[in-house]
């Protein structure tokens, strides 16, 4: 319990850091060169979203800083308020992030993608806590909610990356023309959203994934980004966004279904 509660320390320290080095980097430049919103811009790709889709990104800050400052109000006397596994996956999510932005900005793109990798394997180990523990107030929705908005967003920043990664040394580009690789990268983005969903009951994660497919969307057609030069990514863009919305539709009408089924038979006995 006491080694718990040490990790819980670390946890807040390590997202305290995290929180200002991602406010830090957003106006001074690491690199003595660039911001990282500006280094961000200097690999344009075809999945890259609209600058404006972005600014989901403080507010996924905000709401993990939120979730900080709860747990640190709760059960705050003799234990933790989650185990050893939780927090050393949180404390491996800060870090993950921590070096992300370190190695951006220095442009090394193969260490980027794989702690982006790490963050997202770091977030899937969160989530997959999180939905075995059970909250006593009611409000486990809202406490997952940061951590589902984060690996929703972690997902398109590491496809983003491995794009970029791969068009840099040659891979992709060459055999395979640019427009159908990263068509081929959105479809399988969307299906595993869609397991997301199906499997994992996450809603969240699935409508950050729609709004940065509605961002990759809106920079396809403004003429001052890709001005309609690939049509085959924007009817893709416009189709996963349709599936994914299809398939949540059609998993809230089935949760509707069965919690009325569940209530049904409940004032029956």
């Amino acid at each position: 319990m006491k080694n718990s509660l040490n990790l819980e320390k670390i946890s807040k320290g390590s997202f305290i850091i995290m929180f200002f080095l991602n406010f830090a980097a957003c106006i001074i430049p690491i690199n003595k060169k660039t911001t990282i919103i500006e280094t961000v811009g200097f690999y344009p790709n075809l999945l890259s979203p609209a600058d404006c889709t972005f600014y989901v990104w403080p507010l996924i800050l905000l709401l993990l800083a939120g979730f900080t400052f709860f747990s640190m109000f709760q059960r705050h006397r003799e234990q933790s308020l989650y185990g050893e596994q939780f927090y050393v996956s949180y404390i491996i999510m800060c870090y993950s992030n921590i070096v992300w932005i370190f190695a951006l900005s220095y442009n090394y793109l193969a260490l980027s993608v794989m702690f982006s990798t790490t963050g997202l394997i770091s977030l899937c180990r969160i989530n997959h806590l999180m939905l075995l523990d059970s909250f006593s107030m009611g409000i486990d929705k809202i406490i997952r909610l940061p951590f589902q908005m984060y690996f929703g967003w972690l997902m398109i920043t590491t496809t983003n990356g491995i794009l970029v990664l791969l068009l840099s040394i040659g891979w992709a580009g060459v055999l395979i023309p640019e427009e159908f690789f990263a068509l081929l990268l959105l479809i399988v983005l969307t299906v595993i959203t869609a397991v997301l969903v199906l499997k994992y009951h996450d809603i969240v994660a699935c409508f950050t994934v729609i709004w940065a497919y509605s961002g990759i969307f809106a920079k396809h057609i403004l003429k001052t980004e890709w001005n309609r030069q690939y049509p085959h990514i924007i009817i893709g863009t416009v189709i996963c966004i349709a599936i994914l919305f299809g398939i949540t539709f059609f998993y809230l009408f089935l949760t509707y279904k069965k919690r009325n089924r569940t209530l049904y038979q409940g004032i029956r006995h």
